[in-house]
């Protein structure tokens, strides 16, 4: 590098003779020398830094190495034969465990410890006595029968799950449990949701093994909310309000979809048992449905509505059939705000065009906003356009 320094003051005129004066040589080291002050320490740093790095690593390794080995070491003996002076005891969240504390010490580098609960003959995973059950209350009196239906915007209605009970069988081994709410995608009350827990998305849990996490510090849901505050009760309207959602992301978010409550449980040595999930429960919410398209005059489509829509219209997301084209306007009707008014140039109007959907955000609620159009109980269901 410095050579290329050296270079780059030649050609550029620092020395522009053939021949070099004494003071040019002189001036010509010193600045080589002044360089070399400023840049070596800092490469000799690096380097260091680069050498002690890959120690560390190498050391880290030998040390995943040696624990992974003690482990191993531990799990082959038989319980029963073990000093009961190389056993310890924590508690851990109100429950004692016992152990074995595994350590080790670099005199160089420092010492890791890590506890290894204690491995049993025929371990035992924590079983629910029945799988929990939702239950409604309006002004937390509990509504019976139970219905199977709730209102998103009924701030009188709440959600709530009694404790669970562990097995007798298995409640010596049980540590904790993870509780958690989980909503369904949007769907019809007609449609059943999966069992799989896996296809729902988590609003709300409380798992003792997670620093607590906030509706307000979620990042609206991006992460879940880890909640021990009556974890086992659901209440939307205060939800809303916690994650400052307006009605339309209120009502995109949760509305029209099915939530259910699940218990994990988990045994002394952190083994996971079978979740149990409750009954569904719908949240019925407001929804945009589109009741009958039809041919009006030669160049016109009318789309009905059920309640009134904005005069907000998007035709990007109105999805017609090839055989019908791309409207050359669309708007409300003036007098009637349940009517969309699509005109063409051309369109034959002489059979019915199948084949057709509207998409969220085509036209908006009046009172909700950009919420999701439905026809015959489909979201962004097909529609045909028939003849008047």
């Amino acid at each position: 590098m410095l050579y290329g320094i050296l270079v780059v003051l030649i050609r550029g005129g620092v020395m522009k003779n053939k021949g070099l004066t004494l003071i040019e040589v002189i001036f010509s080291m010193t600045l080589i020398g002044l360089i070399a002050i400023i840049f070596l320490p800092m490469i000799t740093f690096g380097f260091k830094n680069t050498v002690e790095a890959g120690k560390f690593t190498d050391i880290l390794f030998e040390y995943q190495e040696d624990m992974e080995n003690e482990i191993d070491n531990l799990r082959d003996i038989d319980p029963n034969d073990m000093d009961p002076d190389d056993i310890i005891s924590l508690q851990v969240f109100g429950q004692n465990i016992t152990g074995h504390d595994i350590s080790i010490d670099d005199d160089s580098s420092g010492e890791i410890n890590m506890f290894l609960p204690m491995r049993t003959l025929n371990e035992i995973i924590p079983e629910i006595e029945s799988p929990p059950v939702i239950d409604v209350r309006v002004n937390n009196v509990k509504v019976t029968p139970t219905p199977d239906d709730i209102d998103l915007y009924d701030d009188n209605t709440s959600l709530f799950v009694h404790e669970i009970d562990i097995t007798s069988e298995t409640d010596d081994n049980y540590l904790m449990s993870v509780y958690r709410w989980y909503m369904s995608s949007e769907m019809d009350k007609s449609q059943l949701p999966s069992d799989n827990s896996n296809e729902y998305f988590i609003i709300k849990e409380w798992n003792e093994a997670k620093k607590q996490l906030s509706f307000e510090d979620s990042s609206n849901l991006k992460f879940i909310p880890n909640i021990k505050n009556l974890y086992n009760t659901i209440i939307f309207e205060e939800v809303k309000e916690k994650l400052n959602l307006s009605n339309e992301d209120f009502i995109n978010t949760f509305g029209n979809r099915y939530i259910r409550y699940g218990v994990t449980p988990y045994s002394l040595r952190g083994r996971i048992g079978k979740e149990e999930l409750s009954n569904i429960m719908y949240v019925t919410a407001p929804r945009i449905n589109l009741l009958n398209a039809m041919f009006v005059d030669e160049n016109k489509v009318i789309l009905s509505f059920e309640d009134d829509i904005s005069d907000v219209v998007d035709t990007t997301n109105i999805r017609l059939s090839e055989s019908i084209g791309v409207p050359s306007s669309a708007y409300r009707d003036d007098l009637n705000h349940k009517l969309l008014i699509m005109e063409f140039d051309n369109i034959d109007t002489s059979e019915e065009i199948d084949g057709n959907t509207i998409l969220r955000g085509a036209v908006q609620s009046e009172q909700y906003g950009k919420i999701s159009i439905w026809h015959n109980n489909i979201i962004e269901g097909e529609f045909t356009i028939v003849k008047n």
